[in-house]
């Protein structure tokens, strides 16, 4: 199991699990897809194929859940209900906890720079990874170049999301951070563009006028591990902001995650416009989530 000790210790803010466990799997005797659909590598060739345009591929795989860099990558997640996982803590008299065993991946689809495809290939997700990282990584596996993170340009129209390593929720107002395994997507105008790891920042190219972000606190492929390894009665809510860019100026969009409140308890999803100064001085110390 990927990080199985790192997920008892994420439940564990509640119980106190934090000498570890023991994860006993109850497996199904037919696992069952929950999300998306799964297909192989070779199955995926035989459906997509090289120098097929995009049109073609969302007429053979549907609407991406992701679609990564203005078009360089589709990305399609699928997530496998395998059964339970049985969590059993090290510590005398804590409770047993019930979490869902599951998998998640993707289909991937990338394309070259006249928009035909160029590749296909799957990767799988676990917890704590990004889509863009995993689709990353797939990329450098396949030995595809020109995704390599770069700079922010100086003078372009852009919205910069980012996510600082220390969230600013506020104590006082019993917001706490809930170290989530799941990286928050962040959606331009109705579509996902992204994903966003603490430490992150995500820079997106548009044209001048009035847009839309939108960031939700748990990817819609991870609402089943998140209804299962949530201890307690838990809701996600997202956040959106509208605002103007203008031709040649970069508008910084801060966002974070605190978990609010008691029962029930919020995933609360947070945007917020800040200086340019202000960003910029936080961004530097942040890595690129795409390119």
């Amino acid at each position: 199991m990927p990080r199985v000790l790192a997920r008892c210790v994420w439940m564990g803010t509640s119980i106190i699990v934090l000498m570890g466990c023991v994860p006993i799997p109850i497996p199904r005797s037919e696992p069952s897809v929950v999300f998306g659909n799964e297909l192989t590598e070779d199955k995926l060739s035989t459906i997509v194929l090289p120098g097929q345009n995009r049109l073609a591929v969302v007429e053979r795989l549907g609407v991406p859940a992701y679609n990564l860099g203005g078009g360089q990558v589709f990305a399609y997640p699928w997530t496998i209900d395998r059964g339970t996982l049985v969590l059993l803590p090290l510590i005398p008299y804590a409770p047993l906890v019930g979490t869902a065993w599951a998998e998640s991946g993707l289909l991937i689809v990338a394309f070259d720079d006249e928009g035909r495809v160029l590749r296909t290939g799957t990767s799988k997700v676990p917890l704590y990874a990004s889509v863009s990282g995993a689709v990353r990584q797939w990329m450098v596996g396949q030995g595809i170049e020109g995704f390599k993170p770069r700079q922010l340009d100086v003078g372009a129209s852009a919205i910069v999301v980012y996510r600082s390593k220390a969230p600013p929720c506020v104590a006082r107002e019993h917001q706490v951070d809930p170290y989530s395994p799941f990286p928050p997507p962040v959606a331009l105008d109705a579509e996902t563009v992204g994903d966003l790891l603490k430490g992150e920042f995500l820079r997106l190219a548009v044209i001048p006028g009035e847009h839309t972000v939108h960031v939700d606190a748990v990817p819609a492929f991870r609402a089943h591990e998140f209804e299962s390894l949530v201890p307690v009665k838990t809701v996600s809510s997202p956040a959106s902001l509208r605002l103007e860019a203008r031709l040649g100026d970069t508008t910084y969009v801060e966002s974070w995650l605190c978990l609010v409140g008691s029962t029930p308890q919020r995933y609360q999803m947070n945007l917020e416009v800040r200086g340019a100064e202000q960003a910029r001085a936080a961004i530097a110390d942040l890595k690129s989530s795409w390119p």
